[in-house]
């Protein structure tokens, strides 16, 4: 069975990222498809299926969001254009 998510999911090998300056202080982003996305959590990779989970709540409401992978760890990016504070997703995982 091949899961299906509403999210793009990306190898970090794939992706450029990017820092910038938001909320004081020095933060790291990704643009897929003209967006800007700020990185708002991460987890082991043993832990993955947790991000997904968070994934798919913040899609259902409404928060566009990216996830990318690499050896040892996901990452969980959401739209700038949405303010969804990475604090706020701590108590959600």
């Amino acid at each position: 069975m091949i899961a299906d998510f509403s999210f793009p999911l990306f190898s970090e090998n794939q992706v450029s990222l990017f820092k910038f300056w938001f909320d004081g202080d020095i933060r790291e982003g990704l643009c897929h498809r003209g967006e800007l996305f700020r990185h708002s959590c991460t987890v082991a990779s043993s832990q993955a299926s947790q991000v997904y989970a968070l994934g798919q709540r913040l899609v259902c409401e409404g928060v566009e969001v990216v996830i990318t992978c690499s050896n040892d760890r996901y990452r969980l990016w959401t739209n700038l254009r949405v303010e969804y504070p990475p604090s706020a997703l701590a108590s959600l995982l």
